[in-house]
């Protein structure tokens, strides 16, 4: 279903720009420009629906094994949890990636060819592997969340976890270096408990914005991949206890 919605967006999308393109006469500057836009706006929409796929994905990948009864025969090949619990995950995103990876492709083909520019660029492939972090992140916090409340619960929760840390992003970047001269409230620690505690989406966002508008990338645009890391890592190994504490 959602592979049928993305081709029907990239097409839509495709014939959209091309009847503006012909309709109109435009120069070639005037033409490329729209071709930019045009991928601007369906990478934004396929970025969201990958999100949903990311978000389903990361509700089964280990929830189906539970409800199947089939992680009891898993776990007793000689497999250690940690292990089981990677392959479950990397597995789920390197499905999403190439579904992503796909459709992008398929976009900047499209509109080049109506557009008469390459849209085909390094910029594309760069800005293919920060979104596609994001999709790793939440797989993660989908597979969490999934093993205590019911798959629709966590697909909601996971999603409005997913918009709350980039919110949280988004409030404490606008802040900048007159963030210290904030009063203290419950808002700036409610906010700071989503900003810090997990990776920063927002901002990862607004790197691959960055990346696909052809900006140049500094020092302070990368600053926050270390806490990326991080805070992943500690997603992962929290998702790690919780498998070991589960009865099974």
């Amino acid at each position: 279903m959602f592979v049928g919605l993305i081709f029907f967006i990239i097409t839509g999308g495709h014939l959209v720009i091309k009847f503006f393109n012909e309709s109109f006469n435009q120069t070639d500057g005037a033409t490329a420009l729209i071709g930019d836009k045009g991928l601007l706006i369906l990478f934004a929409i396929i970025a969201f629906i990958m999100t949903l796929i990311s978000t389903v994905l990361g509700t089964n990948c280990i929830k189906s094994d539970f409800e199947s009864t089939s992680i009891n025969q898993i776990l007793s090949f000689p497999i250690r949890r940690v292990e089981y619990i990677a392959s479950r995950i990397f597995g789920s995103w390197i499905i999403a990636f190439f579904c992503f990876l796909f459709s992008i492709l398929f976009t900047a083909i499209l509109i080049s060819s109506s557009s008469s520019t390459n849209l085909i660029s390094l910029n594309i492939i760069f800005a293919l592997a920060t979104s596609s972090l994001n999709m790793l992140s939440i797989i993660t916090i989908a597979c969490i969340l999934s093993l205590y409340v019911p798959k629709l619960f966590a697909f909601i929760l996971t999603f409005i976890l997913r918009y709350l840390i980039t919110g949280s992003n988004a409030a404490f970047d606008s802040l900048g270096a007159s963030s210290g001269q904030e009063a203290i409230g419950f808002g700036r620690i409610f906010t700071g408990f989503f900003h810090f505690l997990f990776p920063r989406l927002g901002s990862m966002d607004s790197l691959t914005n960055i990346i696909l508008t052809g900006k140049s990338v500094d020092f302070s645009n990368l600053v926050f991949l270390g806490h990326y890391l991080v805070t992943y890592l500690l997603l992962f190994a929290f998702l790690c206890f919780l498998i070991n504490k589960k009865d099974i």
